[in-house]
């Protein structure tokens, strides 16, 4: 068997960028191989021309580009996760999987088969806190039941975030990157090889836009904006 590795399992994180997992993965002294699941459970139930499937084709492009950076790229399946995990432990010495917690039903319901799988394997499946800054149970009142009323539940936040210095800061996920296991950077496939149409112009990368930061309380309303 080669070397071990671990794997950082991209879902709704694609990003090299201040990403908690990634960050933990990079950090584990072992080689990373970055990969991304386009999930049949989820693609059978969606129109040839569905935007966000264009949206994370587009993104993981970008994605895979700034891996080129680092002499690695993505390792990019199409399946069933369970089943992709099972065939990565059948080629590959894997220490360890790392991923960013996904909060969906049928995510918690995926992972839980996933940790299952690991767990008989003796492999640790570490999954983190990264898209939000609070977990759900963690902003609650006294008798630990969910506040219904913004500006208490806003107090709370605020004040249990004044506590912890720091809690916002990145994850220099990037800063780490050589750690990527080294292999080709190939260009991706078509969307049209898994049944469906690339829709352009969707993804660009993410601009800070100062104006509607200084106006954010008046257009705050506008979702739009």
């Amino acid at each position: 068997m080669s070397d071990p590795i671990v794997i950082h399992w991209f879902r709704r994180d694609l990003r090299l960028r201040d990403n908690t997992a990634l960050y933990k993965a990079l950090s584990s002294g072992y080689p990373v191989m970055p990969l991304f699941i386009f999930d049949k459970e989820i693609l059978v139930k969606l129109e040839q021309n569905d935007l966000r499937v264009s949206f994370i084709y587009q993104a993981l492009k970008k994605l895979n580009a700034d891996l080129s950076f680092f002499y690695s790229g993505l390792e990019i399946k199409v399946g069933y996760p369970l089943e992709i995990i099972r065939e990565l432990f059948s080629t590959h010495n894997v220490a360890a999987v790392y991923a960013n917690h996904d909060y969906e039903p049928y995510a918690i319901s995926r992972d839980e088969k996933v940790m299952h799988f690991l767990k008989n394997k003796g492999v640790e499946f570490h999954t983190s806190k990264d898209q939000v800054i609070f977990e759900r149970d963690e902003i609650v009142k006294a008798n630990g039941e969910p506040y219904t009323v913004f500006t208490p539940y806003s107090k709370k936040w605020n004040f249990s975030f004044s506590q912890k210095p720091g809690l916002a800061e990145p994850f220099k996920s990037y800063e780490h990157g050589e750690s990527f296991i080294k292999k080709k950077n190939e260009p991706l496939f078509s969307l049209q090889n898994i049944g469906f149409k690339e829709v352009d112009g969707l993804f660009s990368p993410p601009l800070l836009n100062e104006e509607y930061i200084r106006n954010y309380d008046k257009s705050r309303n506008y979702p739009a904006r």
